[in-house]
């Protein structure tokens, strides 16, 4: 009952806003950690809405609706705007109908926003409401001066957990499965106190709306857009395909080691830090070095802490049991001739030490993409040629799908219509006969 009164308080009232806010916060080796991002909502019906979630901002004064995304690693996709005129009513599907920024949205921590499922869902929470008798009433507590109750739901991706305040019906703290993400935040460090929430902080049915609640900010520079498109990769680094000059390291005796010597034939170079990252793409390439043993192919994995010791190395190394030639960049030559700025960053150079292939951070693939990689250098493949070539015609597909996208301006977003699917009829050509029956199951499988 608290979850429906809940429901059909979003339903029915005219306006919402709140500043809610995405928190994971856990205890890494003792210490407590927090990270966060905006889930902040405004909304007035039936045509206005404006909201910050995780990396995207949307506006939609009832005139225009506007969305941006930041992404850094695109330059905010290249300053694209999405600008549409706005919709006589907005709907879950329209606020969705641009397929990037809904893989944003989906894709955040806390998944699909709970106040947009709330405020503009045909069925809200359907997942949860129709799994009622699943509903677990909790004690109550009081969240920001509010007296809540809990209802715990468990579905199949987990337990949720709604804080509903009382009295107004406001969803107030919403509690997430976070399980899932502990592996990928351990690594190797032991993490506990695990919690992932929604704080819907100051959420609040108002009777009016400050003026400036749907007001769009303008950036320079913006590329106004009818939808938005994914600009063409960056090349990992402008030196694909250069020479790469002779440069001195240091191996495990301490002598120098030049990179002279790893002339005439393919060398791998692996700039590596202490972390499972370097350690993971370390046990592939040694499992890639055990499999074309004798083709050659030199491999080399580079320490790239410059204050680091032999001694460290060899007790690194042993500890991850890697066992490929290693040395020290002390004098951060990889930054300076390489432009290699994190670790693990993959090098890759011809016989003629060409920088053929260039790959920061792991890559799941490597197993099976440097053989392949190697084998075909060996064939007198230029790799390098061939990526410039592909990101030349992938930077004249975005500009020829941005400028159709920058003429779709004054189309009105509409929900798509929901696929009619035909009533069921027996089979025509075929027979259908029964073979066996068994009532002594009480589910598949």
């Amino acid at each position: 009952a608290l979850m429906r009164r809940m429901v059909n308080a979003y339903h029915d009232m005219p306006r919402y806003r709140d500043e809610a806010m995405m928190v994971l916060s856990y205890r890494r080796n003792g210490q407590v950690e927090r990270e966060t991002a905006p889930m902040s909502v405004a909304a007035e019906r039936p045509g206005r809405v404006s909201f910050s979630i995780y990396q995207t901002r949307m506006v939609c004064d009832g005139s225009r609706l506007r969305a941006r995304i930041s992404d850094p690693a695109t330059a905010d996709l290249d300053g694209q705007t999405l600008d549409l005129p706005a919709p006589e009513r907005l709907s879950l599907p329209v606020l969705y109908g641009d397929p990037l920024l809904h893989a944003f949205l989906r894709d955040g921590l806390a998944g699909y926003p709970v106040q947009l499922e709330l405020l503009f869902a045909d069925a809200p929470l359907q997942p949860v409401m129709s799994q009622a008798d699943a509903f677990e009433l909790l004690g109550e507590r009081t969240i920001d001066g509010h007296a809540c109750r809990g209802v715990a739901a468990r579905i199949d991706s987990g337990r949720f957990v709604f804080w509903i305040d009382t009295r107004e019906y406001l969803l107030r703290r919403l509690e997430l499965p976070a399980d899932a993400m502990r592996e990928a935040l351990a690594g190797v460090d032991e993490i506990d106190q695990l919690q992932l929430t929604v704080e819907f902080t100051n959420a609040t049915f108002p009777n009016s709306l400050p003026a400036d609640a749907f007001r769009w900010s303008e950036t320079d520079g913006d590329k106004s857009v009818g939808r938005f498109v994914l600009p063409a990769s960056p090349l990992p680094t402008s030196r694909l395909g250069e020479s790469v000059a002779a440069f001195d390291l240091v191996d495990l005796q301490g002598a120098k080691f030049s990179t002279e010597g790893l002339r005439g034939a393919s060398a791998v170079m692996v700039w590596f830090n202490d972390h499972p990252a370097s350690r993971a793409i370390l046990e592939q390439i040694q499992q890639v070095a055990r499999q074309v043993r004798g083709d050659g192919t030199h491999f080399v994995a580079v320490f790239a802490d410059a204050r680091g010791t032999t001694d460290q190395l060899r007790t690194l190394l042993a500890e991850w049991r890697i066992d490929l030639p290693a040395s020290l960049d002390q004098s951060a030559v990889g930054r300076d001739r390489l432009s290699i700025q994190e670790a693990p960053t993959l090098v890759l150079l011809d016989a003629n030490q060409r920088l053929q292939v260039f790959h920061p951070r792991a890559n799941p693939d490597l197993a099976s993409q440097l053989p392949q990689w190697l084998a075909r250098l060996q064939a007198g493949e230029d790799l390098a040629a061939e990526a410039i070539q592909q990101h030349e015609a992938d930077v004249a597909r975005y500009r020829q799908e941005l400028s159709a996208a920058m003429r779709l301006t004054d189309v009105v977003p509409v929900a798509a219509p929901a696929p009619e699917i035909a009533a069921a009829y027996p089979p025509r050509e075929l027979k259908l006969t029964q073979v066996w029956q068994s009532t002594e199951l009480t589910a598949p499988g």
